[in-house]
């Protein structure tokens, strides 16, 4: 199997929507234009906006990351990010380390919010209670309110999230 683009043999995706067989390259620079194109028509961005990206360290929000610092780069907006620690033991800190390394590397903005320190709690914590309803409930709440916060102290106007290809 080729990539329908460029012909190179270590194809490594096929987009179903198309039928494509893409490789590394070809399917970055997919990715890439789609975002641009639609930033651009739904009209997303305004000159001069600060966009705060939650940055969770998986591979959807750096993505986010990256594709909107093309458009730091070339003097249209800021970019600042913020990184929710949830509290959840073996698996957290990983994202968080990769978040804050990117975001180094790029020269942004960038806090890390710990749910224990902003309610006292982690979502671990949360879940040894009884009575929980599901740690998507809690998580999604306290992680919605943390990047709100975030993006009014850092004087964003506009916040960007990391989704998949399915979103």
């Amino acid at each position: 199997m080729q990539c329908s683009k460029c012909g190179n043999s270590q194809v490594i995706i096929k987009k179903h929507q198309s039928g494509q067989y893409l490789c590394k390259d070809c399917f970055i620079e997919s990715i890439e234009k789609k975002v641009i194109k639609t930033v651009k028509k739904e009209k997303l961005l305004d000159k001069g906006d600060k966009v705060l990206v939650a940055l969770s360290g998986g591979k959807d929000s750096v993505t986010t990351l990256e594709i909107l610092n093309s458009f730091r780069k070339r003097n249209i907006i800021d970019i600042c990010a913020v990184t929710v620690d949830e509290g959840i033991d073996n698996y957290r800190q990983e994202g968080v380390d990769i978040a804050t390394r990117h975001a180094k590397r790029l020269g942004i903005e960038h806090k890390v919010v710990s749910l224990k320190k902003e309610y006292g709690i982690t979502l671990d914590e949360i879940m040894q209670k009884e009575n929980h309803i599901g740690s998507c409930s809690y998580c999604g709440v306290f992680r919605r309110t943390i990047i709100n916060k975030a993006a009014r102290e850092m004087g964003a106007t506009k916040i960007a999230t990391g989704h998949n290809l399915d979103d």
